[in-house]
This record gives structure tokens, C-alpha cells and sequence, in this order.
């Protein structure tokens, strides 16, 4: 039996299944445009949330989107539970030196994360909190979808 302090994430439905589970229960959690790690647990922006939740599991990812999204895997296949879901949004951002190579400019301004069933959890400036939609509500196509691959240690706080 593997030493559950090196559990791999792309292996493991279980911490896949608890991270979801912890997604779920910040739903509800008020919006706030800019919100800093500190202001977490009680107010999220779209990248504070996802940078939130995977400290949860002993991963610390950067805070703004377009750099979450050129620190982990990029995704061509299927999408995981657990994936991040990166999208250009209303005040996309880019910046070449982070995706050398893409031939086209990766613009990013919203990070959301796939939940299974299509469906996907995001801190909402529209809905002004964390909400649970299906990926189809959204207007716009991911742009890029990456996934966090890492050691975990057993989580702690959940």
C-alpha cells in the first residue's frame, strides 16, 4: 500500500472526490473583486478560490489566473474532477512569455474548476458568490484546461 503522505493527484479519486467536497462547501461564499488569500475563507475571487482550495491539500498555486494556468498541465484530452478551467472573460489578461508555445495569445480573466457531470464550481462576479454551474452556461469556451499534478499530503483541515 502506497504511504498516503505521497499520494499523486492524477491517481487518486478519493482526494479528487474531497476536494470537490470542500468546493461544495464554500458555495454561497460572497464575491469580491481582488480578494486576497486573507480574505479567504469569507470572500473569493475566481483565482483566490482555486489558489484557496488546493492549500487546503498542501499545493500552493500563484494567485492570478494566467499564472495558475502556466504553472500546472496543460489538459488536451479529457477533462478530471479537479481540473481548472481557464477562460478569457471580461478583462482577459496575456502575457506570451508564460505560454511559448502556443502559437496564438492565451488570453485568461476567469478560472473555474470541473466538478464531474459537466458541471464546474467558480467564485461569480455576476452572481456575486461561489456558485455551481453547468459548463455550458457559461458564454464563452475554456480557453486552456490544466491539472494540478503534485504529491498531496493527507489534507488536514478538511
Amino acid at each position: 500500500m502506497q504511504d498516503p503522505e505521497s499520494y499523486e493527484w492524477s491517481g487518486y479519486t478519493d482526494i479528487r472526490e474531497k476536494l470537490v467536497a470542500l468546493a461544495r462547501s464554500t458555495l454561497g461564499t460572497p464575491y469580491k473583486f481582488g480578494a486576497k488569500p486573507e480574505d479567504a475563507p469569507e470572500a473569493f475571487d475566481c483565482s483566490s478560490w482555486t489558489q484557496y482550495l488546493y492549500r487546503q491539500f498542501g499545493l500552493e498555486l500563484p494567485r492570478s489566473g494566467i499564472a495558475q494556468a502556466a504553472s500546472i498541465q496543460k489538459v488536451t484530452g479529457t477533462c478530471k474532477v479537479g481540473d481548472l478551467l481557464f477562460f478569457q472573460g471580461g478583462k482577459g489578461h496575456y502575457d506570451d512569455s508564460l505560454f511559448p508555445d502556443e502559437p496564438n495569445r492565451i488570453y485568461i480573466g476567469h478560472v473555474a474548476m470541473y466538478v464531474g457531470d459537466g458541471k464546474i464550481i467558480h467564485a461569480n462576479g455576476k452572481t456575486r458568490s461561489v456558485a455551481e454551474i453547468t459548463w455550458q452556461d457559461l458564454p464563452e469556451a475554456a480557453v486552456r484546461i490544466g491539472r494540478v499534478l503534485a504529491p498531496l499530503p493527507r489534507p488536514t483541515n478538511f
